[in-house]
């Protein structure tokens, strides 16, 4: 049986783009949107262990377990 993970949820609306979460994540799982406007980090869930650093890491609490 395949063990399930709780990973967290992500609102890139909070995001001050800080990236303080990008250099945290253990497996790179977290990845910066630059584009004109948009900047903010985006988080790959097939990547994600759900160690659930970035909840605990984002100032603005763009991430919740």
């Amino acid at each position: 049986m395949k063990k399930t993970i709780k990973q967290p949820a992500f609102s890139p609306r909070k995001c001050i783009a800080c990236w303080k979460c990008v250099d945290a994540c253990p497996r790179n799982a977290i990845s910066k949107v630059g584009i004109l406007w948009h900047r903010h980090a985006k988080i790959s869930y097939s990547e994600c262990i759900g160690c659930n650093i970035c909840v605990r890491t984002c100032p603005r609490g763009c991430f919740s377990d």
